[in-house]
């Protein structure tokens, strides 16, 4: 796993060693949801063409899914939180495609 962090109207990345999560236990429980509903809809996105696919190519491909998104009640002033997963293609002999979750690089 890796961590990057976006500085506030800022569009660039970069990677961080430490995350804190300064929250009550109401938004730990809510954090800890969308991570979950994050998991299925990310895990699923491997089989389905929708927004989740943010790079498609032969050899690998990438989905995100942002918490803003999710949360009808977020505002410009919080922060997201953007899930990214990634996988490759396996090709089997019959035709069949499996794609197997890969580390982000």
């Amino acid at each position: 796993m890796k961590l990057y962090g976006e500085k506030k109207r800022g569009n660039k990345s970069f990677e961080i060693q430490d995350l804190t999560i300064a929250c009550n236990i109401d938004e730990l429980d809510k954090l800890i949801y969308y991570l979950s509903y994050a998991r299925v809809i990310l895990a699923g996105a491997k089989y389905h063409d929708h927004d989740d696919v943010i790079k498609a190519g032969e050899d690998k491909l990438i989905c995100h899914r942002h918490y803003r998104d999710w949360d009808k009640n977020w505002k410009e002033k919080d922060s997201d939180i953007i899930v990214v997963t990634s996988f490759k293609p396996i090709f089997k002999e019959n035709g069949e495609v499996e794609w197997v979750d890969i580390e982000n690089d």
